[in-house]
């Protein structure tokens, strides 16, 4: 058994020490994709797009480019918020990438399928892994900041909020949400990533088991990724004052500190916030709280004032 294992590493090593090892043969031998036209990113348009149909092919490329523009936008957002909420997203993606792209496929050296005009490695899926690893990120990110509310929270009002809040990346945009501000998050980003493993496989940029393999992988790393993390983050909470860098001949902030994950106590005393105002409305006759609280916020984000410093709020 050990000698077995020996043997398969050392061939594995081999293999990926040869650059051309996942090189389809057109490719060696200096030819053109006969599939159809290499587009960018490892993403085919097949010839026969008429054959798979026209629609899901075209939406398969527009799925297989998602990733990519999330990318490129959340570096936008780093650049124009430049805070850690940011910042760690951008160190995950690139830590998934540089291990998905120079480990475990240099590691395991697997031919893409036939029909793709891609010429690097095909196993595992790179697409797959980072976007079901964002699609895992981000469900346990809402996950540990959904607070039930006593007070009136419609579709429309987690709609209206989540609104007043816009952020290009996978992960909450508020420290606490409700369950319909989680609801309508999670269900925008599942239709832009979970379809990613699927269009893979219609562009014949991968096989089936590349992209369980490369999915399996995502999930795992975006798990062990959000409890360090979120470990971390509790760890440097008392500290958070110091997390506001200035350089010394400007105003203005290099990086601050606005990525903050409640604890079990933060969200049960949002809950009893919420329950009190709720008394208080109808002990006074007021109207309930609605949408419009607070420039379109809710009371799960008002409240949390109690509890973060303002000098450590999203710029």
């Amino acid at each position: 058994g050990a000698a077995g294992a020996a043997m398969l590493l050392a061939h594995m090593a081999c293999v990926a020490a040869s650059p051309q090892s996942c090189m389809p043969d057109w490719a060696r031998e200096g030819k053109e994709c006969p599939y159809g036209r290499y587009l960018a990113f490892d993403v085919t348009w097949n010839d026969d797009v008429h054959g798979q149909g026209a629609v899901w092919h075209v939406l398969a490329v527009f799925w297989s480019f998602v990733p990519v523009c999330a990318i490129a936008l959340a570096v936008l957002e780093f650049l124009w918020r430049r805070g850690t909420r940011e910042l760690q997203f951008l160190l995950f993606m690139g830590v998934v990438t540089l291990a998905n792209d120079e480990v475990f496929k240099s590691l395991i050296a697997e031919r893409r399928p036939e029909g793709s005009c891609a010429v690097t490695c095909g196993m595992p899926s790179g697409h797959a892994t980072v976007s079901i690893a964002m699609a895992t990120l981000m469900f346990l990110d809402c996950m540990y900041r959904i607070a039930p509310r006593k007070v009136e929270d419609t579709a429309l009002c987690g709609l209206r909020r989540l609104c007043g809040r816009p952020s290009a990346i996978p992960l909450a945009p508020s420290h606490v949400l409700s369950h319909a501000e989680f609801l309508f998050l999670y269900i925008v980003w599942a239709l832009l990533l979970l379809p990613i493993p699927w269009a893979r496989v219609v562009l014949r940029d991968h096989s089936s088991i590349q992209i369980l393999v490369g999915g399996g992988l995502g999930a795992m790393e975006a798990t062990l990724w959000f409890f360090a993390v979120r470990s971390l983050e509790q760890r440097l909470r008392p500290t958070h004052e110091e997390w506001k860098w200035h350089p010394g001949w400007s105003p203005f902030h290099l990086l601050c500190h606005n990525y903050y994950i409640p604890t079990t106590s933060e969200l049960q005393r949002e809950v009893v916030q919420s329950s009190l105002e709720v008394s208080t409305q109808a002990n006074s006759g007021s109207a309930p709280v609605g949408c419009g609280r607070q420039g379109g916020q809710g009371a799960a984000e008002a409240s949390t004032s109690n509890w973060l410093s303002p000098s450590v709020a999203q710029p």
